[in-house]
Formats: structure tokens, sequence, C-alpha cells
């Protein structure tokens, strides 16, 4: 079952909100032939948006620092901070797709 969050307007800082309803996999839309040219396109980041995905990319920073400082030089060290960039990619298109998929 697939269960995605709508954000109310209780704001948890300035640009985060809490999540206030909980969407089942009724309201999923799988990306399918019919949509697949609205998923891939680039959409830019509403006035709204571009404050959400800020947030997105400065935890991203953060995560990204503290693997630099505590991990030795490596394979997995490599892997978890092009994880952490893809992770960080994903959840902004989440927030600029408005959780189509």
């Amino acid at each position: 079952m697939v269960t995605r969050f709508v954000w109310g307007e209780d704001y948890l800082c300035s640009s985060q909100r809490w999540p206030t309803k909980i969407l089942n996999n009724e309201d999923y839309v799988p990306v399918t032939f019919q949509n697949v040219d609205e998923v891939i396109n680039y959409h830019r980041p509403t006035d709204e948006q571009l404050s959400r995905v800020q947030d997105v990319r400065n935890a991203t920073t953060a995560l990204i620092q503290v693997i630099l400082m505590s991990t030795p030089e490596c394979g997995d060290r490599q892997a978890a901070i092009r994880h952490a960039r893809e992770a960080m990619m994903t959840a902004n298109a989440a927030i600029v797709l408005d959780g189509l998929v």
C-alpha cells in the first residue's frame, strides 16, 4: 500500500509544514505512457516550493558534510554521498511535481 502526505498549514518552521492528511494508494498516480512527459519534463519550483527545495538542499549538504567528517575515504563513502544526492533530487522532484508520482 502506498501512502503519501498532503501538507497542511501548520508550520514547523518558516518553510516546513506538518503533513495533515494521508492519501492511500487510490490517490497514487503511477507513471504511465499517458503522463510520462509530465513526470520527466523540467518543472520550475514556485516561490512556495523554492523554500522547501532549499530546505532539502541544506539538509543534504549537512548530511554529506557529516559523511565526509565521519567516514574513511572509500567506495562506501562515495556511495553514501551519491545516495544522498539521489535522495535530494528525488525529494525535490516530489516537491515540484506536488506528489504526482
